[in-house]
C-alpha cells in the first residue's frame, strides 16, 4: 500500500513540475521578466555598505536631514517641513530627503536604509524607461531588453548606490516622458496636466533643475510647432504651474537659494573677459556629450557612463531622430537632450556625472530607438545578434565585477571610508572625555569643516535636536583649535598626520583587493589622545 502511495506521490510531483515546465515554454517572457527583475534587484540592493565604501558627507547630510524630518518633521537646521533642504551653504531637493525619511521612520536611520531609497529610485528609473519603450514600440522584448539593460547602465547604477537626492531626478524625467508620450497620443489635456505636474516635480528632485524645467517646458513648446495644440499645451503650462507653487513661496525667504551652488563652483569668472566665459561653459557643455566620457572613461568606474556596447544603438537612434523630425516626442526628445548639459555648463567640472545626470532619459530613449531600428536587421543574423547580446552582457558583467571588488578600493579616499568606525572607536575609548575632530577630515569637503560635523553627529547617534541646540557640543565632540587641550581629550585624525604630544590610540584600518585580488589593508584614521 505504502509504495502505491508514494508513487502516486512521486507522480504527482512530476506532474506539477512538467505543467510549470510547459507554462513556462508557453509565457517565455512572463519568465524572462520576472528573472531579470530579480537579477537586477539582487544587483541594486547587494552590499550597499561596503560598494561604494564609506558614506560621502553629502550622503549624511541627506541622511541626517531625514533623520530629522522622521523625528520632528523638522530637518537638521529646525526648518519645519522644508521645501527644500540647506547644506553646507547650498540648497538641495526635497523628494529624495523626504523618501529617505519615511523609510528611516520606519526601520530607523543607518548607511543601508538611505541607500536602500536610491537603489529603490534606480531600479524604479529602469521600470519607467521600459514601459516607455514598450508604448513607442509596442514591443515587450525591447521593453524588457530596455529594463535591463538601464538597470545595469553605469550611470543609473552608480549614482543608485549612493545617497544623493539627484538620484531621483532621472526618475522624475521618465515619469514625464511617459506621461508626456500618452499627452502627445491622445491629446487628452488632463494627460498633459500630469505630465506637465510631473515636470514640475523636477524642481524638488535636484536642485539644479530650477533651471532644466524652464528648458524643458521651452523645448515642449518649441516641439508643438508649427501647428500648436494648445488646450494641450495649457494644460500642461498649468501643471507646471501647481507644481512649483510651493517653491515660489519658498524664494522670497531665501533669496540667493538657486545660485548658492553656483558661487562655490562657477565656471564664470568675475572680471574676465566675455569671450573667454564663453568658451569655458562651452567646453563644459560639450564635455556631456564627450564619446570619450560616455562610452569610455567616466569617474571611478571602468568604463564610461554607458555600455560601450550600445554606441552603434545611440548613432543609429541620432540618425533616425532626424527621419521622425515631424514627429513632436521625438523632437522634445532631441531638445531635452540638448538642453540637458546646460545647467552643468554654469559648472565648473568637465564631464561631471550627478551634474549631468538628467541626460540619462533622453540617451536611453534614442538608445531604444536605434535598438528598434536595428532590430530587423539583427533578426535576419542571428549570429550577429547573438554575439552582440553576448558583448553586451560580457561588457555588463565586467563593470559589475570590478564595481564590487575593485572600486571600493579607489573611492576609499573620497568616500571617506572608515570614518563611522572612527567615530564609534572614538566614542569607546574616550570614556566621556572631549572628542575633537581634526580639520580637512573628508578629503572632498576640505572647504567646509562641518562636513566632519554633520558626518560625525549621524554615525554617533546624536539625537537632531540635541543637534540643532548645541551642534556635536551636545555630545562633549568639537572641531580641533589651535592651542593645548585638557587631558584625556581624544582626537580623530587622517591616517598621515600626527597630534603633537598625543599617544596614539588605534589605527582605523581599510581593506581591499589590489590588482592581483590580494586583500591589502591600508590606515584611514588615527585615534590619539592628549
Amino acid at each position: 500500500m505504502l509504495p502505491r502511495v508514494l508513487g502516486a506521490a512521486g507522480l504527482g510531483v512530476t506532474g506539477s513540475v512538467r505543467r510549470s515546465l510547459d507554462w513556462a515554454r508557453a509565457n517565455p517572457l512572463a519568465v524572462a521578466t520576472v528573472l531579470a527583475g530579480a537579477v537586477m534587484a539582487a544587483l541594486h540592493y547587494a552590499d550597499l555598505t561596503a560598494a561604494p565604501p564609506g558614506f560621502f558627507s553629502d550622503e549624511a547630510s541627506v541622511a541626517y536631514d531625514a533623520q530629522g524630518i522622521a523625528t520632528d518633521l523638522r530637518d537638521s537646521h529646525g526648518a519645519l517641513l522644508p521645501v527644500f533642504f540647506q547644506s553646507f551653504g547650498q540648497w538641495r531637493g526635497s523628494l529624495f530627503v523626504y523618501a529617505v525619511a519615511l523609510v528611516f521612520k520606519v526601520a530607523g536611520p543607518g548607511v543601508v536604509q538611505a541607500r536602500f531609497v536610491s537603489a529603490t529610485v534606480s531600479l524604479l528609473t529602469a521600470v519607467l524607461m521600459a514601459v516607455l519603450v514598450g508604448r513607442l514600440f509596442g514591443d515587450r522584448w525591447l521593453a524588457l531588453g530596455t529594463f535591463a539593460v538601464a538597470a545595469v547602465t553605469p550611470w543609473l547604477f552608480t549614482s543608485g548606490r549612493l545617497a544623493f537626492e539627484p538620484v531621483a531626478l532621472p526618475a522624475v524625467l521618465a515619469g514625464f516622458l511617459l506621461l508626456w508620450q500618452r499627452a502627445d497620443a491622445t491629446e487628452r489635456w488632463y494627460y498633459g496636466a500630469a505630465a506637465g505636474f510631473v515636470l514640475g516635480l523636477t524642481v524638488y528632485a535636484a536642485i539644479v533643475a530650477w533651471l532644466f524645467a524652464p528648458l524643458l517646458c521651452l523645448a515642449v513648446a518649441v516641439a508643438e510647432l508649427p501647428r500648436v495644440r494648445w488646450r494641450l499645451l495649457l494644460a500642461t503650462a498649468l501643471g507646471v504651474d501647481v507644481a512649483v507653487l510651493p517653491m515660489l513661496f519658498f524664494l522670497p525667504l531665501h533669496p540667493g537659494m538657486l545660485t548658492a551652488r553656483y558661487q562655490t563652483v562657477q565656471v564664470w569668472l568675475p572680471g574676465h573677459p566675455l569671450l573667454e566665459n564663453l568658451g569655458r561653459s562651452w567646453r563644459v557643455y560639450t564635455s556631456g556629450f564627450s564619446p570619450d566620457y560616455l562610452f569610455d572613461h567616466a569617474p571611478w568606474v571602468q568604463g564610461g557612463e554607458f555600455l560601450a556596447v550600445l554606441a552603434p544603438a545611440l548613432a543609429v537612434g541620432l540618425f533616425a531622430l532626424w527621419e521622425r523630425r515631424g514627429e513632436r516626442f521625438w523632437r522634445l526628445v532631441f531638445l531635452g537632450l540638448l538642453f540637458a548639459p546646460i545647467p552643468s555648463a554654469l559648472a565648473s567640472d568637465f564631464s561631471h556625472d550627478f551634474r549631468n545626470i538628467e541626460d540619462v532619459p533622453f540617451y536611453l530613449t534614442i538608445m531604444a530607438l536605434g535598438a528598434w531600428r536595428l532590430w530587423p536587421l539583427l533578426s535576419r543574423q542571428r549570429l550577429v545578434a547573438a554575439g552582440v547580446v553576448g558583448l553586451l552582457a560580457f561588457q555588463a558583467a565586467w563593470f559589475l565585477a570590478d564595481y564590487f571588488t575593485r572600486l571600493p578600493g579607489r573611492m576609499s579616499d573620497w568616500q571617506t571610508a572608515g570614518f563611522e568606525q572612527a567615530v564609534r572607536a572614538s566614542q569607546r575609548l574616550a570614556h566621556g572625555n572631549r572628542i575633537l575632530l581634526e580639520p580637512d577630515l573628508f578629503s572632498a569637503e576640505t572647504y567646509d569643516p562641518q562636513a566632519s560635523e554633520v558626518a560625525f553627529a549621524f554615525f554617533a547617534g546624536e539625537d537632531v535636536r540635541d543637534y540643532r541646540r548645541a551642534g556635536i557640543g551636545a555630545i562633549n565632540a568639537a572641531m580641533a583649535q589651535p592651542g593645548a587641550q585638557p587631558p584625556g581629550t581624544v582626537v580623530i585624525a587622517l591616517k598621515n598626520h600626527a597630534v603633537p604630544g598625543a599617544r596614539l590610540l588605534t589605527t582605523i584600518w581599510v581593506a581591499y583587493p589590489d590588482d592581483w585580488g590580494v586583500v591589502v589593508a591600508t590606515p584611514a584614521y588615527q585615534i590619539w589622545r592628549e
